[in-house]
Order: C-alpha cells, then structure tokens, then sequence
C-alpha cells in the first residue's frame, strides 16, 4: 500500500521512461504521507484504445490514480494531490490534461500475503 495505476494516452511519450516516474512519484508521495517506500506498488499502463473531448487525434490525457488506506486528514490528501500533478506536469507538460485521483481503501477489504500490515 499505496498503489499507484498512471495511465497515459499512447500518443504520449513520458519525459522519462515510466518506471523512473513512477520511482519519483513513490519518493514525494512517501515524503508527503510519511508512507514507507517498500509499500509502494505501482504501474504505469499506456492505453491504445482512448478518445478525448471531440477525438481529434492529437488529445491526449495522463491519469494518477493513487489508492490509500483511509483515515489520512485532508491537508495530507492535498499535498499528496499537488506534489503529484506537479511531477506529472514536468514529465509530460502543461498542454496535456493531466489528473490525479485519490481513492481511500477500506482496511477490511484489503488482503496481502504475507500480511504484513
């Protein structure tokens, strides 16, 4: 835990390769939330299939979606939010609509082996 899933369209090249990204983003996120960095999980996937606004062909979108344990307060959740987009800005420029979602995971809901949680 956290997980983070990075979609971005496939007409999008990342300033770095994905997994470098997604190495940054577990270091502010963990500096951020004061998460453990071994608890990182992620995945960048580059979708084919896609279309946005009208669909002429030069739209594109990145997508964040990073998945937490509830309970963290909201200042957190927001530094989290922004320290994000601005990573994602830099890597793939202002000019591409670029979001990131928190979504909170239910503790009783979520199974690890080894359980180490």
């Amino acid at each position: 835990m956290p997980h983070l899933t990075l979609e971005y369209t496939a007409n999008l090249t990342p300033a770095a390769d994905p997994a470098g990204l997604l190495l940054e983003l577990h270091r502010a996120i963990a500096g951020a939330a004061g998460i453990q960095i071994e608890n990182f999980k992620s995945r960048a996937v580059r979708r084919d299939l896609y279309a946005v606004g009208a669909g002429l062909s030069d739209e594109a979108f990145v997508h964040l979606e990073i998945a937490v344990f509830g309970g963290r307060p909201p200042e957190t959740r927001d530094e989290v939010g922004r320290t994000s987009l601005a990573i994602l800005v830099r890597h793939f420029g202002p000019v591409v609509q670029i979001t990131v979602e928190i979504r909170e995971m239910d503790r009783s809901t979520y199974f690890k082996n080894p359980s180490l949680i």
